[in-house]
């Protein structure tokens, strides 16, 4: 037994010490691209009309939000609980709200997840990310479990990822399909679907319906094709992706068997976190610098852009009234135009109606 024990610790050293010189040859720096407010395209566009997730009782950090059948609109928070929260949360984190009215409908999701991220509708189906648990769920819109997408990390995962997240160009992987803090989900009518595995991994997976990897794209890195935090997903209806790519602060776009197609980097979008796609336009809500790094500049936006990146019109306010934004994490266009925000710090919803179909 104590021979045992000897050879599992010089096992685990030995791996150890690779990974260390592995990851001392590996290093590259990737920085976070800053942004800054660019004037121009503020015209009043949009109209906020309410706080619809003002009286739901227990409401968290907003992280996502996406239209389900009928026009209802299914918000996605983490309760009472934080990003980083390691134990699953025994409240519900989904509220569905009518389209119409706007009244509660149903809620769902205790006991299944810690963290929950991104959240989207396809098929009848609701697709949710956890960044802690490191899965991809698929449910009914009753809340009840279809499927859930990612395998366990062996042993040694974990500790290779939190060394990759100083030498980001170290090498760690598990056993596919496996993900790493994956932040949402795109599902196309066959049943396939593209995961962004954001944090960590900084790529686009996509899946057979059946689970089974079809092809994946990208690494961390600031050329076209490699990404720093691909953190929302769109899908327009040819198929093209649209990945918000966070740190790197632009959008780029994929055909749907993960050929690069454009990079939109200009400084007016900002840093882009959620995204959505309605006729014939890309929406995005820009969350600033001030949540990326110390010393950032405050500052929310929604935009409007053409597929062709270009911007129609851009809302922006920052704060913590009716129609002011802080860390806007998700964007969904709903009935009548309806533009639905989830807000990080301010825990809430945000309703607003375009004005004269600008």
């Amino acid at each position: 037994m104590l021979k045992q024990f000897k050879k599992i610790q010089i096992t685990v050293i030995a791996l150890i010490t690779a990974i260390i010189i592995g990851a001392a040859f590996s290093w590259k720096k990737v920085s976070i691209v800053e942004t800054e407010m660019i004037p121009g395209h503020d015209n009043g566009w949009l109209e906020p009309l309410s706080i619809i997730s003002a009286n739901t009782p227990l409401i968290g950090e907003g992280s996502g939000v996406d239209i389900g059948p009928n026009g209802n609109i299914f918000f996605l928070h983490r309760a009472g609980y934080s990003f980083t929260n390691n134990q699953i949360i025994n409240q519900d984190v989904v509220v569905i709200y009518s389209g119409k009215t706007g009244e509660i409908l149903n809620t769902w999701g205790s006991g299944i997840f810690k963290s929950p991220h991104g959240i989207t509708i396809s098929n009848n189906t609701v697709w949710i990310t956890d960044i802690m648990l490191n899965k991809v769920f698929k449910l009914n819109l009753d809340g009840s479990i279809i499927q859930i997408f990612g395998n366990d990390y062996p042993f040694y995962l974990e500790a290779c990822l939190r060394i990759r997240n100083k030498f980001k160009k170290l090498p760690c992987t598990g056993t596919a399909p496996w993900y790493a803090r994956p932040t949402d989900v795109e599902v196309y009518a066959d049943g396939s679907f593209v995961v962004a595995d954001g944090y960590r991994n900084s790529r686009l997976v996509k899946h057979n319906p059946d689970g089974s990897v079809s092809w994946e794209v990208g690494t961390i890195g600031q050329n076209d094709g490699e990404f720093h935090l691909p953190h929302g997903l769109a899908k327009d209806d040819q198929g093209n992706l649209y990945v918000a790519d966070r740190r790197n602060a632009r959008i780029q776009v994929f055909d749907s068997t993960g050929k690069w197609l454009a990079t939109w980097s200009d400084k007016a979008i900002g840093r882009p976190y959620g995204l959505d796609f309605f006729e014939d336009h890309i929406w995005v809500v820009d969350a600033g610098d001030s949540h990326e790094f110390r010393g950032g500049k405050e500052r929310s936006q929604i935009l409007k852009l053409t597929r062709e990146g270009q911007i129609v019109n851009r809302y922006s306010s920052f704060g913590g009234q009716l129609g002011e934004l802080n860390l806007p994490h998700d964007i969904a266009i709903g009935i009548s135009k309806k533009v639905f925000v989830a807000e990080i710090m301010n825990k809430r919803l945000h309703e607003f109606s375009e004005i004269n179909n600008h």
